[in-house]
């Protein structure tokens, strides 16, 4: 009985970091303060206004890599920190590389819908995985910190106004060097910067310093400890995002109509397991529902809040709610609600929809059949197989393989 209640122990540590991942990164410190492109706004209110950037279309995708490390004085913030020849070492809880995917899945005259996928890894050479999803719908102009117009960047001059400085400069990347604009801010404190590519407006570089409580990985330590966990003291770090590539991924049904029963669409469930394979336990499924509710939409994509929830054993109280959040489904996108069925006729099995440089990951088209079309993403660390209905172009049932938590997750849809 002792190690089935480890084993649940362990699973509700599996479900809560999936859970929390794209919470945690919905409430990053800037948000108490405000975020930086609110100050933004507060100081310049007509970008909210601006038009789309000249590059903006379904199926662009912006990737980052994230980072964190300790820093030692005021002026460690920026992000020339990334070129040094000594660069300090990396924080023990952000080991590896950990990646944020921002995804234009939908465009139309109800504004832009994005999806906001982390990939991260549990240790420093451990294969990545998704763990965290959200979703943005916003104005083509300015979305959120990720992009602004570059015309309404070239008529912001450089000094201070209000709480926002504002300089121009180089900012030299992965052998890219870019034109650039720096907006730094100082609230609470915690110092803020968000550098734009003049050219195209897209953010190149956002750093974070402020300070953090690290937990302790292991051993006895003379510090304190809080209900049993040891905690590092606080320590000033560096959080940092840095762009690392800007593709432009092609779907096969982009230039088809959406199904026609989305424009009435107002919710989904679906039902399945969650399955632990923790080593040294035994293997348990979890039930699990997912209730998903139309809160916006547009003619090419519905934003929807998912409600996940489960049920297992009695050491977990039935029902319990594990996650909210915000999710997108699109035109331009695998592993969403809906697909248009016409572009299932240009399918064929086998074939390669989409392969990602940065993290590995590659969308296929697993099978095809009468009833279904399958597609999987698959990559080191973990697979995601869908079933889309190819009547309705639905999506019927999800199976991900979280390779590394030793986790199957598996729903099909029941209303």
């Amino acid at each position: 009985m002792r190690s089935v209640r480890f084993t649940v122990f362990l699973v509700c540590i599996v479900l809560w970091r999936l859970a929390g991942a794209a919470i945690a990164s919905a409430n990053a410190p800037e948000n108490i303060a405000g975020s930086p492109e609110s100050f933004l706004l507060l100081e310049w209110p007509e970008l909210k206004n601006a038009p789309a950037p000249f590059w903006l279309k379904e199926g662009v995708r912006l990737t980052y890599e994230f980072s964190s490390m300790p820093v030692a004085g005021a002026n460690e913030l920026w992000e020339d920190s990334s070129e040094r020849h000594a660069a300090p070492r990396e924080l023990s809880d952000s080991a590896g590389r950990d990646y944020t995917e921002v995804s234009v899945v939908g465009m139309d005259r109800s504004g832009v819908a994005v999806e906001i996928r982390d990939l991260g890894s549990a240790t420093l050479n451990a294969p990545l995985r998704p763990v965290g999803l959200g979703a943005l719908v916003g104005a083509p102009g300015m979305l959120d910190e990720w992009w602004i117009n570059p015309d309404s960047l070239a008529a912001i001059p450089d000094g201070r106004k209000g709480a926002v400085e504002v300089r121009r400069m180089p900012y030299a990347a992965r052998g890219i060097t870019y034109d650039a604009i720096r907006f730094s801010l100082d609230a609470q404190g915690e110092q803020h910067a968000l550098v734009y590519d003049l050219k195209s407006g897209i953010l190149v570089y956002k750093g974070v310093v402020g300070e953090r409580r690290l937990p302790l990985r292991g051993a006895s330590d003379d510090r304190t400890a809080t209900a049993g966990q040891p905690e590092r003291a606080p320590v000033k770090a560096l959080v940092r995002s840095m762009l690392v590539e800007y593709r432009e991924m092609s779907f096969p049904w982009t230039h088809d109509l959406p199904p026609s029963w989305t424009e009435e669409f107002q919710s989904a469930t679906f039902a399945g397991s969650i399955t632990a394979a923790l080593p040294g336990t035994t293997s348990l499924p979890f039930q699990t529902s997912s209730v998903m509710t139309v809160t916006a939409r547009g003619r090419r994509w519905f934003l929807y809040r998912t409600q996940d929830t489960t049920a297992a054993l009695s050491e977990i109280p039935p029902g319990v709610a594990m996650r909210d959040g915000d999710r997108i489904s699109g035109i331009a996108q695998v592993g969403g609600l809906w697909i248009p069925p016409m572009g299932f006729t240009r399918l064929r099995q086998g074939q390669t929809i989409d392969t990602a440089p940065v993290t590995g990951a590659k969308i296929t088209v697993a099978a095809v059949d009468d009833a279904f079309v399958t597609f999987r993403e698959q990559a080191a660390g973990y697979s995601a197989d869908y079933w889309y209905n190819r009547t309705s172009g639905a999506l019927s049932h999800v199976r991900f393989v979280d390779r590394t938590a030793g986790q199957i997750v598996d729903q099909k849809r029941t209303h």
